[in-house]
């Protein structure tokens, strides 16, 4: 099963990527015949090409910033429009406000969506409005 329940060849991703210190074999693929020649037009290992083609899933990107700290969530959201979408989904930027104070709930609404990039509890009184129900 692939990303996000869809039908997909899930042998790829099983297959590590490997890297050489040697310049001459440095962005050969796997596949990449001994004259240098190379079977596929993605030979260069990089996140766009290659395993890292599960970080496209909502679902499973969810799951791995909702373990991030809230300076690389919020580094994480500069990364691409979908990590953005993903990081700055309030339960995940409340979550990891909470986690490093222990905190059980976060009461109110803050008055800046910047407010979640810095998670002192300096910047918690001065930019945290609270409203009597």
């Amino acid at each position: 099963m692939g990303c996000c329940g869809d039908d997909g060849d899930d042998g790829e991703i099983l297959q590590p990527l490997t890297h050489s210190n040697d310049p001459n074999t440095s962005n050969r693929h796997p596949s990449a015949a001994v004259d240098g020649s190379v079977a596929e037009p993605d030979a260069v290992i990089s996140p766009m090409n290659s395993n890292f083609s599960a970080l496209a899933c909502s679902d499973t990107l969810r799951a791995i910033l909702e373990r991030l700290p809230l300076l690389d969530l919020a580094r994480a959201a500069c990364v691409s429009r979908l990590w953005r979408l993903v990081a700055s989904d309030r339960e995940i930027q409340t979550g990891a406000f909470k986690a490093p104070w222990k905190l059980k709930a976060v009461v109110g609404n803050p008055s800046s969506g910047s407010f979640w990039r810095d998670n002192s509890l300096n910047r918690f009184a001065i930019s945290h409005r609270y409203e009597i129900e």
